[in-house]
């Protein structure tokens, strides 16, 4: 068999290489300072395909990238809470998308639409979205595998990677060595009480400091949670008392089988 280490056409002893982009016969990738001193640098360079050889961009950011995706010649770059594009043909000349993305994940486009991953929820949005967070939806939330911590403490991991095939997500988690499968399910948002859902599914109403859950076959364990993907009620009754909740969005999980989101104003 033979070495893959053998094939080299890139090498560096001090940089930490987490990313790839193609583009026609040139590779974009970005990369960070091994100098954990440093980490709020990343960097983009590229690779001609046709002859393998490196090509210095000086192209450098004062914030670590956390993920990318290139669509025809403009790159989409995600970092901490910020979302930015920028043109191949200056990578430098950023464009603000929107500033309250919370720390978004993993990016990808498709068929006009941005998919990204957030905590442990993969949500996608517009691709010409005026308002990020207000238009997102969610079409997966995995609120079932959790990280039990040695003092007893539990949480949700967050998603670390993932792919979309027809109706199934599939996806890894941060630090662990598995790869699950995610119903992927995109949710409405409701805030008004309707007469009926279409096909009897589950749906949900906020009236004032009341939350409903329709169209659920008792008994039933309904738990809510923020966009982190804390627990914050857990309940079997179908009418629960919102009050002690703060202006957002949330997710109702229901018998950890059906996941709806709603606001509370």
């Amino acid at each position: 068999m033979n070495n893959p280490f053998d094939n080299q056409i890139y090498f560096s002893n001090d940089e930490f290489i987490y990313g790839l982009q193609k583009n026609g016969n040139d590779l974009y990738f970005y990369h960070e300072p091994s100098d954990f001193d440093n980490t709020e640098i990343s960097s983009i360079d590229q690779i001609d395909l046709n002859d393998n050889s490196f090509v210095e961009l000086n192209v450098d950011y004062n914030f670590f990238l956390e993920s990318a995706f290139l669509l025809n010649d403009t790159l989409y770059l995600a970092e901490n809470s910020n979302l930015y594009t920028a043109p191949l043909s200056d990578l430098t000349d950023l464009t603000l998308l929107s500033d309250a993305t919370n720390f978004i994940g993993k990016l990808s486009i498709e068929n006009g639409f941005m998919y990204y991953s957030q905590s442990n929820s993969i949500k996608r949005v517009p691709l010409n979205f005026t308002d990020f967070n207000g238009e997102s939806e969610f079409i997966a939330f995995n609120a079932t595998y959790v990280d039990e911590e040695d003092d007893g403490s539990v949480f949700c991991s967050s998603i670390d990677s993932f792919t979309i095939i027809d109706d199934t997500i599939y996806a890894t988690f941060e630090f662990n060595d598995l790869v699950v499968s995610i119903p992927n399910e995109t949710v409405t948002l409701s805030n008004s009480l309707t007469e009926s859902s279409p096909l009897n599914l589950p749906f949900v109403s906020v009236e004032g400091n009341n939350l409903s859950i329709y169209n659920v076959t008792k008994p039933a364990i309904i738990d809510v949670y923020d966009l982190s993907g804390k627990k914050l009620i857990s309940s079997p009754q179908n009418k629960i008392d919102i009050s002690g909740l703060a202006t957002g969005i949330y997710i109702v999980n229901i018998n950890n089988t059906a996941q709806l989101k709603f606001i509370k104003k």
